[in-house]
């Protein structure tokens, strides 16, 4: 295996947009994995079926009550609303730091909560990594990677979810 192959696969699969489980572009890397597998040569190489719950939203929009569309963003692997608006009065929790969660309810209300995603370090992503090749060094401790699988505040969900007795 070579550093052009391996920077080709990377860049074929990034090319697929987001790899979720159960989702289209998952779907297409787990089946470009495999071919490429073949390719150099493996033998009996297999998919495990896994069953699994999923969904990815087509459409979501947030307005106030004048009618203005404000930019927003759905969490995905969160709670199924089924194919009915979800209509309540708003609830800004800031960050959604623990201390501003005291005594709110969330009943008949959508929280929102500004956050940003963590940005990893090159460092930070070869811990996670079961083996790294680097041998020429160009992973550094540059940002490289934004942490979307971390969710901060997700406590605010946990809470809200609770609260509506999911």
């Amino acid at each position: 295996m070579n550093r052009k192959k391996m920077e080709n696969w990377i860049n074929e699969m990034v090319s697929f947009g987001i790899r979720r489980p159960g989702q289209p572009a998952g779907l297409k890397a787990e089946n470009y994995i495999e071919k490429q597998f073949e390719k150099i040569g493996l033998q009996n190489v297999t998919k495990q079926p896994i069953n699994i719950t999923s969904w990815d939203a087509t459409e979501w929009s947030l307005k106030n009550r004048e009618g203005t569309t404000i930019s927003s963003h759905y969490i995905p692997y969160t709670a199924f609303t089924g194919a009915d608006e979800v209509k309540g009065e708003l609830l800004y929790l800031r960050e959604g730091k623990l201390d501003d969660l005291k005594n709110v309810n969330f009943k008949g209300k959508i929280p929102v909560v500004d956050f940003n995603f963590p940005m990893l370090e090159g460092s930070q992503l070869s811990k996670l990594a079961l083996t790294v090749y680097d041998p020429e060094k160009r992973i550094g401790n540059n940002p490289l990677h934004e942490a979307t699988w971390i969710r901060p505040g997700w406590h605010v969900y946990e809470k809200a979810m609770k609260q509506r007795g999911r």
